[in-house]
C-alpha cells in the first residue's frame, strides 16, 4: 500500500499510489513525488521557466516567479511582458 504523493485533489490509488488526476504545482511523477527538474514549474510541472529570467529558465517551481527578477527589457512575476518602459 502507498500513500499519496502531491495529488491533484488529493486522489490516487491506493494500491499504486499514482495520481489519476496528475501532481499539483511543483511535483511531477505517477506517484507526483518528484519535485519539478530546474526550468520546469506548475502542475506536473508542464510549464517551462522563462528565458527572460536574470539566470535564463531558473524560476520557482510552484508559480514561475523567476528567482532574481527579470532580464533588462521584461517585467511582471515570470518576466513574460516587455517593459514598455524600457529604452536600450
Amino acid at each position: 500500500m502507498y500513500s499519496c504523493g502531491h495529488c491533484f485533489g488529493g486522489i490516487c490509488d491506493h494500491v499504486t499510489g499514482n495520481c489519476s488526476l496528475g501532481c499539483t504545482a511543483g511535483w511531477t511523477s505517477t506517484n507526483c513525488d518528484q519535485a519539478c527538474n530546474t526550468s520546469w514549474y506548475g502542475r506536473d510541472c508542464s510549464q517551462q521557466c522563462s528565458s527572460h529570467c536574470i539566470t535564463p529558465y531558473l524560476c520557482d517551481r510552484y508559480n514561475g516567479t523567476c528567482q532574481g527578477g527579470c532580464a533588462q527589457g521584461w517585467i511582471n512575476d515570470t518576466c513574460d511582458k516587455v517593459d514598455t518602459d524600457f529604452c536600450e
